[in-house]
């Protein structure tokens, strides 16, 4: 407050030494120039003035709006989203910023001080897990030669015995609170579509919402888990695709497929809009160590350098903000920002295959990134989008039949692509 008090003064000093410098220029004119040229230069440099006054206000009323507008948006749809499904809002439940409360049960203080640590918060462990480490150390170094794992154990020893325990993140009290929300059978935890906020749901609401989802003609429920014919669908492609161009990524990606058993098939798990009207679920499959999960790694290396290449394309936010500054602006500028609903569900995976083949055709560079030629690659990409799109959810299995899955490494670089198609 004693800072915004010192800038008003300042201001009003310096508004004070305009005003003094004006009345001792017109005072000079006066005398210098014609009474009617003169009024008329102080009317226009009044209307300039003016004008200028106006456009600048109209900037700071704008960037006050946005910032506002960044501040409540979220919090604000929610409490309307609230009273749409019949709840009501009360400060125990929704005032914690950082964690909002959808579910029907009131959670304690301790609760919530627990959970605005955020779903990636991990309390200091009280006693190192040396058993655990050296299993796990051993387990890692069985395929590396003797030397190297020697100087390995011995730094790892040399860290467990300077360990120290860092202060404890929890307090005493908070110790088991983790453990008791985790085993709760009639809520469900996870975080927002959008903002580092955790969202705690019914139970009950969560799986009405995901079945809803499930039953949309965008999947299809299928007949047990599919992960013993797919890993051996992909099995045969890998062998047929090595023995033809003998990509040595590709052949360490088929030695590492070993049994079926070893990998899960993908899960499906829904994220709350909550800054939309009636809280609709972003559909997520979560393909870490599934089948697919190191080869649409693999191929999204190789496709990566195909995008990025549009005029329109720009890399990230930063990116963005810098190209703006350049940019000359005049005050009736408005930016416009369009969105495609549902992108990687809506994306026609065989029409952009076709288009990804054409890329790599005429792609110069690709033999310098791997040995596979298009044909290889699209085929590969084939069998991640369309033979293993399939995922469970709650013990049942099923297969989504257009769009790519949100949760693969290989769908963003898959949905550029085809949106780069459309622009040009």
């Amino acid at each position: 407050m004693a800072l915004l008090r010192s800038t008003i003064r300042d201001h009003r000093r310096l508004l004070a030494g305009f005003r003094s410098a004006s009345d001792t220029v017109c005072s000079h004119l006066s005398g210098q120039v014609d009474r009617a040229l003169l009024s008329g230069l102080l009317n226009h440099i009044g209307s300039t003035r003016l004008a200028v006054r106006r456009a600048q206000q109209r900037d700071l009323d704008r960037k006050f709006a946005f910032l506002y507008y960044q501040e409540t948006r979220a919090w604000d749809t929610l409490t309307g989203a609230r009273r749409f499904q019949g709840h009501v809002a009360t400060n125990e439940r929704t005032a914690e910023r950082g964690v909002v409360n959808l579910s029907s049960t009131a959670l304690a203080e301790g609760d919530l001080a627990v959970l605005k640590k955020g779903l990636n918060f991990v309390p200091t462990p009280r006693h190192l897990p040396i058993l655990d480490l050296i299993a796990s150390t051993e387990h890692g170094l069985r395929s590396v030669d003797d030397q190297t794992a020697t100087d390995i154990k011995q730094a790892i020893s040399s860290l467990i015995l300077g360990h120290r325990y860092g202060k404890a993140n929890l307090l005493r009290s908070e110790y088991h609170i983790p453990k008791q929300l985790k085993s709760r059978t009639d809520i469900v935890i996870t975080k927002a579509g959008k903002g580092n906020v955790v969202v705690v749901l019914d139970k009950s609401f969560y799986l009405d919402r995901m079945s809803a989802l499930l039953n949309n003609t965008l999947y299809m429920p299928i007949q047990g888990d599919p992960a013993k014919n797919l890993h051996k669908t992909l099995k045969f492609l890998i062998q047929d695709f090595t023995q033809e161009t003998g990509d040595e990524t590709l052949t360490r990606i088929g030695k590492k497929l070993g049994h079926p058993s070893r990998y899960k098939c993908p899960e499906m798990y829904g994220l709350p809009k909550i800054h939309k009207v009636d809280i609709p679920f972003r559909p997520v499959v979560l393909s870490i160590n599934s089948i697919t999960s190191e080869l649409g790694s693999y191929l999204k290396r190789l496709n990566r350098s195909l995008v990025g290449r549009q005029q329109s394309s720009v890399k990230n936010s930063r990116t963005f903000c810098t190209e703006l500054k350049s940019i000359n602006l005049a005050p009736t500028d408005i930016m416009v920002s369009y969105d495609v609903k549902d992108l990687f569900t809506s994306l026609p995976i065989p029409e952009t295959l076709l288009v990804l083949l054409d890329l790599l055709s005429s792609d110069e560079t690709l033999p310098q990134r791997t040995k596979l030629n298009p044909f290889h690659i699209v085929q590969l990409c084939s069998f991640c989008m369309l033979e293993a799109n399939t995922f469970h959810f709650q013990g049942s299995f099923y297969k989504q039949k257009n769009g790519a899955p949100m949760g693969s490494p290989l769908s963003p670089v898959l949905a550029e692509v085809f949106m780069e198609y459309l622009e040009r």
